[in-house]
Order: C-alpha cells, then structure tokens, then sequence
C-alpha cells in the first residue's frame, strides 16, 4: 500500500484512498481525556511517544477536537497551538486531524 504523507495534495492523498487495496488505521489521542487518565496525559508524554507513533505508520492521528483544547488552556496550561507545533516536529510525516462538531 502507498503511504500517504504530508507531501501530498488533497488529490491525491483522496485517490490514494480511494484505490487502496487494505486499510489505512487512524489513532485518536483526543479520546484520552474521556478515558480513565483523565487528563493526566500531559504533553511531554505526548512528545515522548510521538517517535514512536510516527514509526507506526498511522494514516493519520486525530489530537484535538471536542474539549481537548478547552483541557489544554484550563487544566494543562498548555498552549494548544504550541502543542501542534511540537508535535508536528515530532512527527513530520503522519497527518493531524481535528473533531469539528456543528
């Protein structure tokens, strides 16, 4: 299977899907905060691991969205906006996702 990167263009990340012949596995961090850790995932945990999940090979990790960003400022005191870009240099070649509710 093609592994999808953050080189890609919008095409063809989507034709890459589209004509993949297995599945591509997603990883959702933000769900975390909803486990039993409850919040006690901070994010120098976050960037120890973030070697080891870029080596995994996910097609994407999902990490904010819902109340992570609301957790980060109020509980954590961490700059979300920081935490992206830490975690971006982390994991250069694995794309981010966030949950948008409407």
């Amino acid at each position: 299977m093609t592994k999808i990167t953050t080189a890609m263009n919008t095409a063809e990340v989507l034709s890459t899907l589209r004509q993949a012949d297995g599945y591509y596995i997603t990883n959702t961090a933000r769900d975390m905060s909803q486990s039993d850790y409850k919040n006690r995932i901070l994010l120098h945990t976050d960037l120890m691991a973030a070697p080891a999940r870029e080596d995994a090979g996910y097609f994407s990790l999902e990490i904010t969205g819902g109340a992570s960003v609301h957790v980060d400022i109020l509980r954590k005191q961490v700059d979300p906006f920081l935490k992206l870009e830490l975690l971006r240099e982390k994991m250069p070649n694995t794309m981010f996702q966030t949950l948008c509710r409407g």
